[in-house]
């Protein structure tokens, strides 16, 4: 029992948190990403919707920062969720919005670096 318990240490060093790209860095998945007529307002109100509708928290973001961003936390079934909806203008009045879902657990094998 007491070299099971040891075997578990090493794994505490190597699991970590994810963390979320700065938008400047952040780059659109063509297969999550939409486009849409409107403004970067409208954009952070239905990213901002879809996270509370879909049980994520949001915790940070704003239209002038273009991103909104929230968790989910662990469950039984999950190691917890981090989501972020980025979002720019690419011409007037023409919005793109991607989704970015890494992993949330290091070391979790079933959720690598996942983009939803």
């Amino acid at each position: 029992m007491k070299t099971n318990s040891l075997l578990l240490i090493p794994l505490f060093f190597v699991a970590g948190c994810s963390t979320l790209p700065p938008p400047h860095y952040a780059q659109p998945n063509p297969v999550s990403s939409v486009r849409f007529c409107g403004t970067t307002g409208q954009a952070f109100e239905i990213a901002h919707t879809a996270l509370i509708a879909n049980g994520i928290s949001p915790r940070a973001g704003s239209p002038t920062l273009g991103y909104v961003s929230g968790e989910h936390g662990a469950s039984a079934f999950s190691w917890g969720e981090i989501v972020a909806v980025y979002f720019r203008e690419e011409n007037p009045g023409d919005i793109l919005l991607w989704v970015v879902n890494p992993a949330s657990l290091a070391t979790l094998l079933t959720n690598t670096s996942m983009i939803a």
